[in-house]
């Protein structure tokens, strides 16, 4: 399953934000997180690139809460983080790079028009040609009490 949100800015409220929306679309527990080293993820305290930050992460406490472990790559290795890359690319192939949007609220539909064809619709090779959410209703079959339908959204 796959869950996509355009931000106008990259900071720490933009990470905690589409963390809480990640919490409320996928229906399983998450277990941790692999992110970059970038300053939205990085908690007070800890140093980065620009020096000490002094400021608390709202994506820091959030994973806290929700009993997230936050696992950073490493610097300078940006392979480690090649499926979500990969998948940044294909959306971009799909609605930015086809098409000309009049303005962002067409491009955010349209993202989301990929979204669902992506999660409902799409048959992918690596999942036995079926579509995430029907290797996602396979796992739940398999292992209950991994994934809780009740509390899944379908937008």
């Amino acid at each position: 399953m796959m869950l996509l949100e355009i931000y106008t800015h990259k900071g720490g409220k933009e990470a905690g934000d589409f963390l809480m929306k990640c919490l409320q679309f996928f229906p399983f527990q998450i277990s941790f997180i692999l992110t970059d080293n970038g300053k939205e993820f990085m908690v007070q305290g800890k140093r980065n690139r620009f020096g000490k930050i002094t400021k608390k992460n709202l994506f820091e406490v959030i994973c806290s809460i929700a009993g997230i472990e936050h696992r950073k790559t490493k610097v300078k290795h940006p392979w480690t983080n090649g499926l979500a890359e990969r998948m940044v690319r294909t959306a971009k192939e799909n609605t930015i790079k086809v098409t000309h949007y009049e303005n962002i609220s067409e491009a955010i539909q349209d993202f989301k028009r990929f979204q669902n064809y992506h999660n409902y619709l799409r048959k992918l090779k690596m999942l036995q040609n079926r579509t995430p959410y029907e290797k996602m209703i396979e796992w739940y079959e398999k292992k209950t009490g991994i994934i809780h339908l009740s509390s899944y959204s379908y937008d």
